[in-house]
């Protein structure tokens, strides 16, 4: 795959049996905000992964639901070993990067609080890491669920996301990189300031990854469905403005400089495919005086169509 782009071939069962020394840090970082229904859930697969050197940062960012801070304030309990924080509302950008500030692993993977992961999600992003030097992070195939209930494991589907990662020059049109749920090497990310911080907006993970192929790093993608997408109806992504979270991520493009010719030749096939299908539906809907002489000639053909039946 070109420009900073690169597919991986599949990867074999992870090695649950490998030691904690031979196995670098990991940090999973989660940011929470009014989702105690399905936290607990995600907790509890991120601690029955198979990978034996883990780091996990929950932060809550500010809930106003009870019973969510309730559930949040619980898992202390439940999971000792992990850090549990709360701060003032803040965003999503703003926590991420508090969980990259406070990271000690080599590798980072921001976890939303109502996914879910298979249990080898992190021992197989960090195999694919290791192969893979070059590479400043890798996302993954993902499948969707709308499950409402906690405490189910999802068994059928809404659909599979399946990213390219790449061309990039794409990804000034749709995000062809992936969800957040990735893993990245830390020092890379912090590299790159992490996640940018405004507040009302989404796609912060799109904009991520682009900032970090504009910054000169390469990424890839894990062809395995490493964890279980919570597709809500109200969830952030869904409930913000599209055009202004796509706005944010176009931004990212202003000083990118050239892109390679094959990059700019897929951007403006594009372009011209946008153009070309909006021809095609202004064309679809003819003027009203023509529908008004369509309806008028039927109407006249009828009397000779029963003449012709009869």
């Amino acid at each position: 795959m070109r420009n900073g782009a690169k597919n991986t071939s599949p990867l074999p069962a992870p090695n649950s049996g490998t030691s904690q020394e031979a196995a670098p840090l990991v940090t999973l970082a989660i940011a929470h905000y009014n989702l105690g229904a399905y936290f607990p859930d995600t907790l509890a697969t991120l601690a029955a992964q198979t990978y034996p050197n883990l780091e996990v940062i929950a932060i809550d960012d500010g809930s106003t639901d009870a019973a969510s801070i309730e559930t949040f304030e619980a898992m202390r309990t439940k999971y000792p070993r992990f850090t549990f924080l709360r701060q003032p509302n803040a965003g999503i950008g703003v926590t991420r990067n508090r969980c990259l500030e406070l990271a000690r692993g080599e590798f980072f993977i921001p976890v939303d609080a109502d996914n879910l992961a298979t249990p080898e999600m992190v021992a197989t992003f960090v195999r694919a890491m290791q192969r893979n030097p070059e590479l400043a992070a890798m996302s993954s195939y993902f499948l969707a669920f709308d499950v409402p209930a906690p405490g189910f494991v999802p068994e059928q589907f809404l659909y599979a996301l399946r990213p390219t990662g790449g061309p990039h020059a794409l990804a000034s049109i749709r995000n062809v990189y992936g969800d957040a749920n990735a893993i990245f090497r830390t020092p890379a990310l912090r590299a790159v300031d992490g996640y940018e911080t405004d507040r009302g907006t989404s796609c912060e993970d799109w904009e991520a990854f682009v900032k970090l192929v504009h910054a000169g790093h390469r990424l890839g993608v894990v062809p395995a469905h490493l964890f279980y997408y919570r597709h809500r109806p109200g969830g952030f992504s869904r409930s913000t403005n599209w055009f202004a979270n796509h706005q944010r991520v176009l931004r990212q493009f202003a000083h990118a400089g050239n892109l390679p010719p094959a990059d700019a030749l897929a951007a403006w096939t594009t372009l011209l495919g946008f153009y070309q299908e909006l021809e095609r539906r202004k064309q679809a809907v003819p003027p009203r005086r023509h529908r008004a002489a369509d309806w008028l000639r039927s109407l006249l053909r009828k009397p000779f169509e029963w003449l012709k039946r009869s």
